[in-house]
């Protein structure tokens, strides 16, 4: 730990994490300069809300392509833009969610 942060105050746009043997993250010191981890719990929740929301708007291709007469264009894009962000919102919300949190030591 004493070379961490020798490390980070020498680079302080630096972190450094520490796990155990099983993977798990143990604690993290980040410099002081150093972008912040945007994976935070309440943004884990909010992407699992997008997704799940993009599912439920998913049946709106289908009515708007019934609307313009079964033409199939529009309600495929939007279907499957539905389909795609649903999927991509509610791995990233899952994911955060049942991500450890690591402690953090501040320098």
């Amino acid at each position: 730990m004493a070379y961490a942060q020798e490390h980070i105050a020498a680079h302080p746009r630096l972190g450094c994490r520490w796990y155990d043997n099983r993977g798990t993250c143990l604690g993290e010191l980040v410099g002081k300069g150093a972008e912040r981890s945007g994976n935070s719990r309440s943004r884990a929740k909010r992407d699992l809300y997008i997704g799940i929301l993009a599912f439920a708007v998913l049946p709106l291709g289908l009515l708007i392509d019934r609307w313009l007469g079964w033409t199939l264009f529009l309600g495929m894009i939007l279907g499957t833009k539905f389909v795609l962000v649903g999927t991509m919102k509610l791995a990233d919300g899952i994911a955060g969610l049942l991500d450890s949190k690591p402690t953090r030591v501040k320098q």
